[in-house]
């Protein structure tokens, strides 16, 4: 998941870097060599996978919706950095509502927010306007 404006730039360099490579992957030697066709595939998918990131990451900034049933905890910290992305609102932002520095949301986003308190996580929902639903089932409490 691309985080941010920075984090963007970063992806499109190094899609490039992979793209001159494959470029020159598959001008030099022989095509029926099968080592040579695994590099060429690895690249291809390295190169599609960055494509797709930086897409979802621009239709985020576009104001994509961010709807959608999330199963885990794991699945709200990426409703979080959709959120904020969706929003408009960049890291630096996000600190200064919370009076943090920009470095602890970094820190924060490229751990899922694993280090973070639930009052500091409630906290960036309000801040984000996330709502949040929940479902539980009686059979989670059985032993």
């Amino acid at each position: 998941m691309i985080l941010s404006e920075k984090h963007l730039g970063i992806t499109r360099r190094e899609k490039g870097k992979l793209e001159q490579a494959l470029a020159s992957l598959r001008e030099s030697g022989d095509s029926e060599n099968r080592s040579r066709q695994a590099e060429v595939e690895a690249l291809e998918a390295q190169i599609t996978e960055m494509e797709r990131l930086m897409s979802d990451y621009i239709a985020l900034k576009r104001g994509g919706v961010v709807s959608g049933k999330f199963t885990s905890l794991e699945d709200f910290s990426t409703a979080l950095i959709q959120a904020r992305i969706v929003s408009g609102m960049s890291q630096t932002q996000l600190g200064a509502a919370l009076g943090v520095k920009p470095q602890q949301i970094q820190r924060y986003e490229a751990t899922r927010y694993m280090g973070a308190s639930l009052a500091r996580l409630i906290e960036i929902a309000r801040i984000l306007k996330l709502r949040v639903v929940t479902d539980y089932k009686k059979s989670w409490f059985k032993g």
